[in-house]
């Protein structure tokens, strides 16, 4: 009855339904709905994927019903609807699951995954229908790790598949697999491996036995030949129980046959100058990632291992026969302590390096901040995205007022993203940041520090630096910066001390040479100064976090001037602080709902007019824009 009904609502069904990409377009739109516009996240500034490139993430229950119901309307929208719903899962046990209960050993999931008999041909007909589909395991969601899967389990997969030695996941793209969370054996879970996949993602804890992990490392250029991202993370409060050097000996024999590797993560404690130098010589290497578990984040202290020699070519050093290493890089992740963050940074020879992240959480000395940046600069002229951030621990509050110059980063002319992080009030002036910013011409993202946690004085940023920003940098989207309103400048003075400026450069002697009608003209351009900065503004979200310790006591006048002076430079403007500044955020967003009411009418005005026009048989020349 059922497969009768399906037959004939496929046959009703409009032609154009008949296309697969048509289907999985709308099976797409249905799934991820977010992905239909582009969205721009402020941690890390790239744009996300738009929908013909779906962002990756374990379905919801609401998806997978729709899901559901898709492929119950009609055999067309099977395959769609399967293939989205399989498309990702987030551990492998659903894949236990299309065995027959009677296979199984239990039936409560969270206990241990057992088979209780041999398997049959007949116990692989579900799975083999739906185990195609799988393109990605990802561990993500939190409600899959009460559970463990028993080694055997894995060795009767492997030896009953009806296939034989063929893929049990044969379209398999990304393995993600977690020990410390009770995924199960590492080397066991190899299994679902196939040639085709391209990126693994492996969790380990300090009770990771020996034996599976080399075991892995060791099978894993045979199992996955064209890896292209290899993540290796270390997540414990622990540290590690396995043989760091073995393992670090067992990923240097592997890098060589995987020529295809692009992405390397590896934890924070594998930067040992010889690692280091056989992870530089991998061929093509893009992007190099360095993390520290949270976990461990505070919890321990840098050591004073030697860096050793630096064969490159940096600062002169090598002689004829010079060894260049990460000569490929592009971007680079390092989360670690300063001085295992200088074994890397010391040895990268690529001059194609574009974003950089830097997470701080150690220093030995108060200039190390400093020279960090510096290297950064002189090795990285095409860097475009500059993220650093300083996290010391509760023990490292020696050198916590450190900071380094803003025009250190003067000869990256492409950057178009600065973001630092630091525990202190940054100690830049108004004159030190405009000397930097006038350097980068196509910055779209500037964050000075807005939000410090050991702010015991006043920032010594005002408001003049956004007035800078606005006025150098015309593609600027986000600006987030602590800044002090003691006095707030005047619009019309600076546009006039502006106007001087520009007059002073050109040239001319306007103080000796004056004509009748040179006043009114200056008083001119002196005006459409501020409202062309106001026009142009700053496009994307502007948040201000504003000083107020009890020296800055404002009166309500003043009040009203300050929302006045941001929402004439940052139309979209939002403000942060204490309880004095609500006013102030409130006056904003009514003059931004003011704003976007006017330009509705203005809107519906330009389109009346130019309807009548058209009636009139003529043309709506001369409407303002």
């Amino acid at each position: 009855m059922m497969s009768g009904q399906l037959a004939t609502n496929a046959t009703l069904m409009h032609p154009i339904f008949q296309i697969d990409d048509i289907l999985r377009l709308i099976v797409a739109h249905v799934v991820y709905p977010t992905s239909r516009h582009q969205t721009q996240p402020w941690s890390y500034g790239s744009a996300s994927s738009a929908p013909s490139k779906l962002n990756h993430g374990t379905l919801g229950n609401a998806e997978r019903r729709a899901l559901a119901k898709m492929a119950r309307v009609s055999r067309i929208w099977v395959d769609a609807a399967l293939d989205a719903l399989w498309k990702e899962i987030p551990t492998v046990e659903p894949l236990f699951g299309l065995f027959h209960s009677s296979c199984l050993s239990s039936s409560n999931r969270h206990e241990s995954v057992q088979f209780s008999r041999p398997l049959v041909p007949s116990d692989w007909t579900r799975f083999i229908y739906y185990a195609p589909r799988v393109q990605r395991i990802s561990l993500l969601d939190t409600r899959w790790t009460r559970w463990t899967v028993d080694p055997k389990t894995f060795l009767y997969l492997s030896h009953f598949h009806p296939r034989g030695s063929r893929s049990i996941l044969p379209n398999l793209q990304h393995w993600s697999w977690d020990t410390h969370r009770g995924a199960g054996d590492i080397v066991g879970g190899m299994c679902f491996l196939s040639p085709t996949v391209t990126s693994i993602e492996v969790t380990l804890g300090h009770t990771t036995s020996h034996d599976t992990l080399f075991g892995f490392l060791y099978n894993l250029p045979m199992r996955c030949p064209a890896l292209a991202t290899l993540a290796i993370e270390y997540n414990d409060r622990e540290w590690p129980d396995w043989g760091l050097e073995a393992t670090m000996t067992a990923l240097q024999s592997i890098f060589a046959e995987l020529p295809m590797l692009k992405r390397l993560s590896l934890p924070f404690f594998m930067d040992t100058p010889q690692f280091i130098g056989n992870v530089g010589r991998i061929p093509g290497l893009k992007e190099l990632v360095i993390s520290c578990p949270e976990k461990l984040v505070g919890h321990f202290i840098d050591d004073d291992s030697d860096e050793g020699l630096l064969p490159t070519n940096l600062g002169g050093i090598g002689g004829a026969e010079q060894t260049e290493f990460f000569g490929d890089l592009t971007s680079v992740t390092l989360q670690s302590t300063m001085s295992s963050c200088f074994r890397f940074l010391r040895r990268f020879s690529s001059r194609n390096i574009q974003h950089m992240y830097l997470t701080v959480l150690h220093l030995r000395s108060s200039t190390q901040l400093s020279e960090c940046v510096h290297l950064v600069s002189a090795h990285c002229p095409a860097l475009k995205t500059f993220h650093i951030q300083y996290t010391p621990a509760q023990h490292d509050i020696s050198f916590d007022t450190s900071y380094f110059p803003l025009n250190a980063l003067r000869e990256c002319i492409d950057l178009e993203e600065l973001s630092v992080g630091h525990p202190r009030v940054a100690p830049w002036t108004d004159d030190e940041v405009l000397e930097a910013i006038q350097c980068w011409p196509k910055l779209k993202v500037l964050r000075l520090n807005p939000r410090p946690n050991r702010a015991v004085a006043e920032s010594r940023l005002t408001l003049r630096t956004l007035w800078n920003v606005v006025k150098w940098c015309p593609n600027l989207e986000v600006v987030r910066f602590y800044v002090d309103t003691a006095v707030i400048p005047d619009l019309n003075a600076l546009a006039r001390q502006e106007a001087g400026i520009g007059a002073t450069m050109t040239g001319t002697s306007t103080a000796a040479v004056s004509t009748p009608g040179s006043a009114s003209v200056t008083s001119t351009a002196l005006a459409m100064v501020p409202a062309k900065l106001g026009a142009a503004g700053i496009k994307g979200s502007t948040v201000l976090s504003l000083v107020d310790f009890g020296i800055s006591q404002r009166v309500d006048s003043s009040t009203q001037e300050l929302a006045t002076f941001i929402a004439t430079l940052c139309p979209s403007a939002q403000v942060q602080g204490s309880e004095i500044w609500k006013e102030v955020s409130t006056i904003l967003k009514v003059n931004q709902a003011t704003r976007v009411e006017d330009q509705r009418k203005i809107d519906t005005l330009r389109a009346e007019v130019e309807r009548l026009m058209a009636l009139l048989g003529g043309k709506a020349v001369g409407l303002p824009v």
